[in-house]
């Protein structure tokens, strides 16, 4: 899988680099299996442990199993616009990354339903990554205070 392009004031020697370039591939994984288990009404979660873990994991479980008692889905797609690389830990196995997110490109809405028309709304959120043996797996996520582009 390629590297996704990143920003960073980080000054990162080689072991940094690989830390960074797995966490970002592991990010793109969970996000197209959070697109895959949301938009399939929380149906398709067979290969949710292959990218998250702890917070995230427990969220897409639970997440998912409220889009089937709901009887709803994702519509649109849930998309990362830049990722920037905040933080990574001492021992190089953990990588924080914020990204942009427009909140405007996915909606929870009943079976059937179109993904409503909305103004964009750029969000940042922070994910942090973790070496879970040797994988690398989203850990969690959260809003960041500090806005998109700033």
């Amino acid at each position: 899988m390629a590297i996704p392009d990143y920003e960073t004031g980080l000054d990162l020697d080689k072991e940094e680099k690989k830390a960074v370039e797995g966490a970002l591939v592991a990010l793109d994984k969970y996000v197209a299996t959070l697109n895959e288990a949301f938009s399939s009404g929380g149906q398709n979660t067979q290969n949710i442990d292959a990218s998250a873990k702890g917070e995230a994991l427990e969220t897409l479980k639970q997440d998912s199993k409220e889009l089937k008692k709901s009887r709803k889905y994702m519509a649109g797609e849930f998309r990362i616009e830049d990722r920037v690389i905040q933080d990574i830990g001492s021992e190089t196995d953990e990588v924080t990354v914020l990204t942009c997110v427009d909140n405007s490109t996915f909606a929870e809405v009943s079976l059937g339903e179109p993904l409503p028309e909305r103004d964009p709304e750029p969000l940042r959120v922070r994910f942090l990554a973790q070496l879970d043996s040797s994988d690398w797996k989203i850990e969690s996520q959260s809003l960041w205070s500090t806005p998109c582009g700033k």
